[in-house]
């Protein structure tokens, strides 16, 4: 193995940029779920505990993170299930402690789109 010999300076500084990446998440002590569906998912460590509800195109999943649950949805142009980030699907970032506070939200959505198709027919 190949020694690097680095000012105390530029130790410091690497520390900061990995304290830094941690605090955000950029980095975490979770492993990363290879079958995660989409970049964001694998970044972050999200893993799909249920889904798809609703019908086509816009679906409903429930995933789990550090034992937080949230909403993500696909919809006709997204295909790849997405978290939307500060709304209802996420508790605005701070996630669901059931998966049944999820799923109400998930039913009031699907409520709402019946509601609306009833409407327009």
């Amino acid at each position: 193995m190949k020694k690097f010999i680095i000012t105390e300076e530029e130790k410091s500084r690497i520390l900061g940029l990995h304290k830094t990446a941690t605090s955000k998440h950029y980095l975490s002590e979770e492993g990363v779920d290879p079958n995660a569906p989409n970049s964001y998912n694998t970044r972050f460590s999200f893993t799909q505990v249920s889904g798809p509800y609703g019908k086509p195109p816009i679906q409903y999943y429930i995933y789990v993170k550090r034992g937080k649950y949230y909403i993500f949805q696909t919809n006709a142009t997204q295909t790849t299930p997405k978290l939307m980030d500060g709304t209802d699907w996420d508790n605005s970032g701070k996630g669901y402690d059931t998966k049944d506070s999820a799923m109400s939200i998930i039913n009031q959505e699907i409520n709402a789109e019946n509601e609306s198709q009833d409407i327009d027919n």
